[in-house]
């Protein structure tokens, strides 16, 4: 982790990065609860069936958000955020393609693949690039860009269904992890560290074994809050 309290630059640039990949993956939230309108008659969905969709969204994310922690410790948040961001494009694209119901549960799961991995990416990174200092201005920044994904979407999707269709709409809706991930790309020497290049992490993982962590109270503390 960055131990120096002077901000610079990068600090700003990793912001605004991290900030991008957390709205775009709150806007994937309410990409298809948008469509809903033009989906349910498309598909003669009740809203039963339509809810179903939301909840294979979720079951999927909170179970990726467990496991996606232990492919960013082995992979590195660099590489967790772009598979998130790749998850997020086909959902969208897949729900673009969809002709029947169990594509669209395919396009909820993908999505709900894809946002798990932010958190954990997202905050490895902040943690390991961003100084002491801007840290807490880095967590405001991310949660308060993940809200103006959640209002950008509907505004988004709807205008886009109206004028251009649907399966337009989800197409658009691609585009937008698309080019977030071109950013993160082409800026990714902005998070040259990693904890995979941390000697002590890896002299921690070392002492025991994957599930050592569940031994520590504040793990558990922090996951019945």
């Amino acid at each position: 982790m960055m131990n120096n309290n002077l901000s610079s630059p990068k600090d700003f640039e990793a912001i605004f990065l991290v900030s991008i990949a957390h709205a775009s993956s709150h806007f994937y939230h309410l990409v298809i609860p948008s469509l809903f309108p033009w989906l349910m008659p498309a598909f003669n969905l009740n809203f039963v069936q339509a809810g179903a969709l939301m909840t294979t969204f979720f079951v999927t994310s909170a179970v990726g958000q467990s496991a996606s922690g232990f492919f960013v410790d082995k992979t590195g948040p660099k590489a967790g955020m772009y598979l998130g961001l790749i998850l997020l494009a086909s959902s969208a694209i897949v729900l673009g393609l969809s002709v029947n119901y169990p594509m669209l549960f395919l396009a909820a799961a993908l999505a709900g693949a894809g946002n798990s991995v932010f958190h954990p990416a997202d905050y490895s990174l902040m943690n390991y690039n961003i100084s002491k200092r801007m840290l807490g201005h880095a967590f405001a920044w991310h949660t308060f860009t993940g809200n103006i994904g959640w209002a950008i979407c509907p505004l988004f999707m709807v205008l886009m269904a109206e004028n251009y269709g649907w399966r337009a709409a989800a197409f658009a809706a691609s585009s937008i992890a698309i080019i977030v991930l071109i950013v993160e790309l082409a800026r990714s020497s902005v998070f040259a560290n990693d904890q995979r290049n941390d000697k002590s992490v890896d002299k921690k993982a070392s002492s025991g074994n994957a599930f050592s962590f569940l031994s520590e109270k504040a793990v558990w503390q922090c996951f019945f809050f």
